[in-house]
């Protein structure tokens, strides 16, 4: 390709009818149809001889993925197996049953790209026509939102490439197409995560895509799932994230109340800390939200999460993050919450930097004890990174 190519819309035609206008008569004749080719009609009918031996393939290959960590070059091997199994994708477009096998390959190769990796762009073009080329399948729409939410967090370039081919649209669309399907309420949720992490482009796409309804939908469809309730609350507060609009959409839509709903229902300190890290992201930056907060009780069910895990030091920093949002004068109840006596400074909390993302490479900092393979089905997804500040720090 040359470098300055960025994308293109493939169009494949098939004659329906064929007419030769007469003249003389004024009328319109049709004429014969030629026939459909055989090459065409095995690859959309996904009759290619090859086409079994490659899912299978992919399928294998997915399971062969190393682990990141300690591995020599892992990075080198990812990015020639994730160019091989975008080139596959792209030769077999219209075959279902190999696109999932090959993004499923390729969400456990995505992480391990190096930034940049041309192969992980081109993997998310792939996605993004996958999800176009079959909508409808629920098991294709899972899969390639599972990829997104592993491989996009804390990766512009990439966030960048899947803006560019529509895939925030494609997820959002998704939702709304299947929403009684657990698996894939999820990992869309963690696709809008890891989509819109300090992306405000994304942001803007997913709300206008009507992402925001989606989310909320999906968390008053299933309150008692916890790992559905942990990539929501990533998606609400990344989305929410110094973007006023968005605050202002989610309140509006409920999303505070629901937000709040995993701090009484829930006990998981992974949703706890998601929960109360969305609630951090709403409440920054806008008095109305921070108003609505405290009216529902959110200050009081921070305090008591952090109560119920009085070990948690992550858990305790992003409630340390919003509470100082929600409450004016915060040094007293900082030192009763981390067991300071009064009078003493509470200067020794560490103090918060949020990045409420969706976690796919392993961190020297507090995930919240979820793993580096979040977007595998089982794992967690939304995860609040946790530094040390100094005091003069903007928050989140």
């Amino acid at each position: 390709r040359d470098d300055g190519f960025r994308g293109a819309v493939v169009l494949d035609p098939v004659l329906a009818r064929v007419s030769r206008y007469e003249s003389g008569a004024n009328v319109m004749v049709d004429l014969e149809v030629p026939p459909v080719s055989e090459e065409h009609r095995r690859a959309v009918g996904g009759e290619s001889e090859d086409v079994g031996l490659v899912a299978r393939f992919c399928a294998a290959l997915g399971d062969l993925v190393a682990e990141p960590d300690g591995v020599d070059g892992g990075g080198s091997r990812a990015e020639s197996a994730c160019a091989m199994c975008a080139d596959l994708m792209c030769q077999h477009l219209w075959d279902c049953s190999l696109q999932v096998s090959a993004i499923r390959a390729l969400q456990g190769l995505m992480p391990m790209l190096a930034d940049g990796s041309p192969s992980g762009g081109l993997a998310v073009e792939m996605l993004s026509a996958a999800m176009r080329k079959h909508a409808a399948s629920a098991e294709l729409a899972e899969a390639a939102c599972a990829a997104l939410a592993a491989s996009t967090t804390g990766r512009p370039d990439l966030q960048a490439t899947a803006l560019n081919n529509g895939a925030p649209e494609e997820v959002v669309a998704a939702m709304a197409r299947h929403p009684d399907i657990l698996q894939l309420q999820v990992w869309a949720c963690g696709a809008v995560a890891g989509l819109c992490a300090n992306h405000a482009s994304n942001q803007a796409t997913v709300a206008a895509a009507r992402g925001v309804p989606a989310i909320l939908s999906a968390m008053r469809a299933f309150p008692g799932d916890a790992l559905l309730q942990t990539m929501a609350c990533g998606a609400l507060g990344n989305l929410a994230a110094n973007n006023l609009n968005n605050q202002s959409a989610i309140a509006a839509g409920g999303g505070i109340e629901l937000a709040l709903e995993p701090l009484r229902r829930h006990d998981a300190p992974a949703v706890l800390q998601a929960a109360i890290g969305a609630i951090w992201c709403l409440a920054k930056g806008s008095p109305e939200n921070q108003q609505l907060t405290t009216q529902a009780g959110g200050t009081e069910l921070i305090a008591n999460a952090v109560r119920r895990h009085p070990g948690d030091d992550t858990l305790r920093s992003v409630a340390t993050g919003a509470l100082r949002v929600l409450v004016p004068g915060l040094s007293a109840a900082l030192a009763e919450l981390s067991g300071t006596p009064r009078g003493t400074s509470a200067g020794a909390l560490p103090r918060p930097r949020p990045a409420f993302e969706t976690e796919s490479t392993p961190r020297t900092v507090p995930n919240g004890g979820l793993s580096a393979r979040a977007a595998r089905p089982g794992a967690g997804g939304g995860a609040w990174a946790v530094e040390a500040a100094d005091d003069d720090d903007d928050l989140p």
